[in-house]
């Protein structure tokens, strides 16, 4: 087993901009925590399975 760093950076840097967006946008101060989880894990999702798409893991 491999370890893709590149790939990890990556995934790091994308997680941590949705976070950071969701927590600090103006966008989403009036929403409730539920609502925001809910927007973050679908951002993330999606992203994130477009990042695996382009960059598939360990390829």
């Amino acid at each position: 087993m491999t370890l893709d760093i590149p790939h990890m950076i990556a995934s790091l840097i994308i997680i941590g901009a949705v976070i950071y967006g969701t927590n600090h946008l103006s966008q989403f101060d009036g929403i409730s925590k539920g609502k925001r989880s809910l927007v973050q894990f679908v951002t993330l999702f999606v992203l994130l399975f477009i990042l695996n798409l382009a960059w598939p893991y360990g390829g």
